[in-house]
């Protein structure tokens, strides 16, 4: 599920669910990947995403990507990890 801030030129990757089954594999990662290219394309500057802490959360996949985390909370506690996206070329 992505969300786009009118207000402000970014978005918010809220979920992305990979079926256990096939986790692993870089479905995750290819996702993500084309989520960023997307909304970079739109003229956004940063593509945040949430995360549970804790065993078994997305923050190390997050990280991994190259999202950091901006020390916002959202929700029942979730963090928020954003990735600067360079503005696409025209």
């Amino acid at each position: 599920m992505l969300w786009d801030s009118f207000e402000e030129p970014g978005h918010l990757l809220w979920r992305l669910l990979v079926d256990s089954r096939h986790q692993r594999r870089g479905h995750g990662r290819a996702v993500v990947e084309a989520v960023a290219q997307h909304v970079r394309a739109q003229g956004a500057t940063a593509l945040e995403v949430s995360a549970h802490e804790g065993d078994g959360g997305p923050r190390p996949f997050y990280e991994s990507l190259g999202h950091l985390p901006t020390g916002e909370v959202i929700g029942d506690g979730e963090v928020v990890l954003s990735l600067q996206l360079v503005p696409h070329p025209r």
